[in-house]
């Protein structure tokens, strides 16, 4: 299911962002429960996970197998929590509704029927621009 939501606004609203620069950001959300299980898989044992970042041959000193899992960890919780923190900046009450449309991908209709969103569905959507343009100048 695809939120029916126009990927461009008007440049005079206050949310606006670029549709590939949207196009981008939602696809980033849509790793989120791959990061979460990247998490608990990264346990500092020998493994082929796609997230531990091997350094190159060159550097001097060869860093452990925990080390570059606790790095992975890092970076994967930090990567999490810019997510729930732009849900919860968008709208403290609305925010896990807006995690669950951004991650899953849920439209307004599905969460309204599945998990009884508590507003109206042009709210919803503002609230859904909002955290795609503070997600923006959180990544940078």
């Amino acid at each position: 299911m695809s939120t029916k939501i126009k990927p461009e606004l008007s440049k005079k609203n206050p949310h606006y962002i670029s549709k590939f620069r949207f196009y981008e950001l939602r696809n980033y959300c849509l790793q989120y429960f791959e990061w979460k299980a990247a998490i608990r898989n990264a346990d500092g044992y020998k493994c082929r996970s796609r997230f531990i970042v091997v350094p190159p041959n060159t550097d001097l000193v060869q860093e452990s197998y925990v080390e570059k899992a606790v790095i992975t960890r890092d970076d994967l919780a930090i990567r999490i929590r810019t997510i729930e923190l732009a849900a919860e900046m968008a709208d403290k009450e609305l925010a896990p509704w807006i995690l669950k449309g951004v991650t899953i991908p849920a439209s307004y209709e599905y969460l309204s029927a599945k998990h009884n969103i508590p507003c109206s569905r042009d709210t919803y959507y503002k609230r859904y621009r909002k955290f795609f343009c503070i997600l923006d100048k959180l990544r940078g």
